[in-house]
């Protein structure tokens, strides 16, 4: 399947294959702004509810430092199309780091993420303590999430939940891919599913919230006492997700 990156606006590009459209957007604030939809999808207006960011309505790339958790303001942005997908970077200053995203089309239609996390300054460590390794907004309102969950020798039993107000989170603390939870989860449209699947075997969390506009979902590394020094030039390689917009 052929994937096309266009220019949309400034800092805004579009990868577009079949009928599925990923906007990445860097806004005025230093926030990423990821959406999925439909290939021809229109912009979209701000939420009518949720004005501001909360815990589970997250921007993309949100990567936090220190013991305070302070969100990094990217500065730029650059995207370089490929023929599989894409691959943004995203550069700050304070502090110096670099994002490494790279969207790659699988066979089948799926969208595989990675992320990459890289300190190109040269002198004090930088305690990364948040690192998801996506968020998405979905514009399509969504009618049913699947999980799977269950208890010990049974995590993969499937449930549905009708979104509501209040947030579905999922996650492992026990070092494990599986435990009461599997780290994949799908959302239900009336004309599409979106499934997103990590990648990784160890501690992780995956998040959806619906609002009156969009339903964010994003996922990655734990979010609850993680903390990874990251010394000048080395890397941190975040988990893989794969996500699928089917019809």
């Amino acid at each position: 399947t052929a994937a096309t990156v266009d220019p949309i606006a400034d800092r805004h590009w579009r990868l577009a294959w079949n009928d599925n459209g990923l906007d990445v957007l860097l806004r005025e604030d230093g926030t990423l702004y990821t959406r999925l939809g439909a290939r021809e999808a229109a912009t979209a207006g701000p939420d009518a509810v949720f004005a501001f960011p909360d815990a589970l309505r997250r921007s993309d790339a949100d990567i936090r430092t220190g013991p305070r958790r302070q969100p990094v303001v990217w500065d730029a942005i650059a995207v370089a199309p490929n023929p599989a997908g894409m691959a943004v970077t995203l550069t700050s200053a304070t502090p110096p780091l670099r994002a490494e995203l790279v969207f790659a089309l699988q066979p089948g239609g799926a969208l595989l993420r990675d992320t990459r996390l890289v300190h190109t300054g040269a002198g004090a460590a930088i305690e990364v303590t948040g690192a998801a390794s996506f968020a998405v907004a979905l514009l399509e309102p969504v009618r049913t999430v699947v999980v799977l969950s269950g208890e010990w020798g049974h995590e993969t039993q499937v449930n549905r939940v009708v979104p509501g107000h209040a947030p579905i989170y999922l996650e492992s603390r026990a070092g494990k891919t599986g435990f009461e939870y599997s780290p994949w989860i799908a959302l239900e449209c009336a004309d599409t599913t979106i499934v997103a699947q990590l990648n990784w075997s160890g501690n992780w969390h995956l998040a959806a919230r619906r609002g009156p506009g969009a339903t964010y979902l994003s996922g990655g590394l734990p979010e609850h006492g993680f903390s990874h020094l990251l010394q000048p030039g080395q890397t941190l390689a975040l988990p893989s997700v794969a996500v699928v917009r089917q019809a």
